[in-house]
């Protein structure tokens, strides 16, 4: 089945263009590089598209809130997906049916600075699909809870919405989780309020990294704890084997690639605006990384297809497409790919030209900065 990522409203550009350096005309299975022009379409269809993009919803791929009912609950924000968080899944995975329970609307509630999220949308039930093998084969879902309607309560009446109206059975959290009204309970007033509500409670200490990778110049042991803002900060120096090792995955990024806007023919070199950035990118540099192609938007129908042993099988259609390896290029504006493959090339531009759903370029880094 294919990948839906709703696009969120304020990251889409319809720049998206393919450069006119690199026209590449196949010669004896090989490519010849000829300068061409080329601009991006700015056709009222190209337009509407992007319109239509910009009115989906940037969400998760969550369950209803009624679903936690007789589930554990692991709190937090989960921006990052890391090791830590992983953790709590492991311990939920122990007591029960386990759900990653986070706020929405927060950012906006507090007046904190909007920022691009750690991991795209698109990306993250793949991660918690990776995360079923340490947590009883089963994948943790996530769960929405809107912030406006929790942020004057105090800790024990949080904790009585969790048991009472979410029904929940247990609670995992980290060692320093704050929860109530300006952040007033800690995790001990959380475990001693659940448990008089007759819910299960855990509380996980902190996970540290122990490679060599984050810690330049020698980290002491007490400031390697795993956190959120440990990866955005390794980003910011372009450190993908550190954020690889509080990941525990390769980094990946999402770029709109709206297909009506873009023109592909036969070009070995993509150019994408940062607006069309979906997540937070590493620090501009050159890099190595491994494309691939999913589409967005609801399947609108089915397609049969025989497998291997011809049995036929039903699919949407939007199966993802591999581009293999390619060299990246994030600018103060831009996006540059250099593609190895030609023959990408020529599958990128037919899968674009063909695909009634818009496209989602998918890039996971295999090497830092040059």
């Amino acid at each position: 089945m294919g990948t839906w990522c709703p696009l969120p409203l304020r990251h889409l550009s319809n720049t998206a263009s393919l450069t006119g350096h690199h026209r590449v005309h196949a010669v004896g299975g090989r490519g010849v590089v000829r300068s061409s022009a080329s601009k991006a379409d700015s056709s009222p269809s190209a337009k509407g598209l992007l319109d239509d993009l910009r009115k989906e919803v940037d969400a998760r791929d969550t369950v209803p809130l009624q679903e936690v009912a007789g589930g554990v609950v692991c709190l937090g924000k989960f921006d990052a997906l890391h090791l830590g968080h992983r953790a709590l899944a492991e311990r939920a995975a122990t007591i029960g049916h386990m759900f990653m329970l986070s706020f929405s609307n927060m950012a906006a509630v507090l007046g904190w600075e909007p920022r691009l999220p750690l991991v795209a949308s698109c990306h993250r039930p793949a991660v918690l699909r990776q995360w079923a093998s340490v947590c009883g084969g089963i994948a943790p879902r996530e769960v929405l809870l809107d912030f406006r309607s929790v942020r004057s309560l105090s800790p024990a009446a949080f904790v009585d919405l969790l048991a009472d109206q979410l029904a929940v059975k247990g609670i995992v959290a980290g060692d320093n989780y704050r929860f109530g009204y300006k952040a007033a309970g800690d995790a001990a007033q959380l475990q001693s309020l659940g448990a008089a509500r007759g819910l299960a409670v855990a509380i996980v200490g902190s996970v540290q990294d122990c490679g060599p990778a984050c810690a330049p110049g020698g980290i002491p042991l007490a400031d390697r704890k795993i956190s959120s803002t440990r990866v955005r900060e390794a980003l910011q120096r372009g450190d993908l084997q550190c954020v690889e090792q509080l990941l525990g995955r390769r980094h990946q990024l999402a770029v709109g690639l709206p297909g009506s806007s873009v023109n592909i023919a036969s070009y070995a070199h993509l150019k994408l605006p940062r607006l069309n950035f979906l997540n937070e990118p590493p620090c501009l540099g050159t890099y190595e990384a491994l494309l691939s192609i999913i589409a967005t938007g609801r399947p609108q129908q089915q397609i049969s297809r025989r497998n291997e042993n011809g049995l036929t099988q039903e699919s949407d259609g939007l199966d993802g497409l591999e581009l293999g390896l390619a060299r990246v290029r994030i600018d103060v504006e831009n996006l540059g790919i250099d593609f190895h493959d030609v023959g990408k090339v020529e599958q990128l531009e037919h899968r674009i030209r063909t695909s009634s759903a818009p496209q989602l370029l998918s890039l996971e880094f295999v090497s830092d900065q040059r």
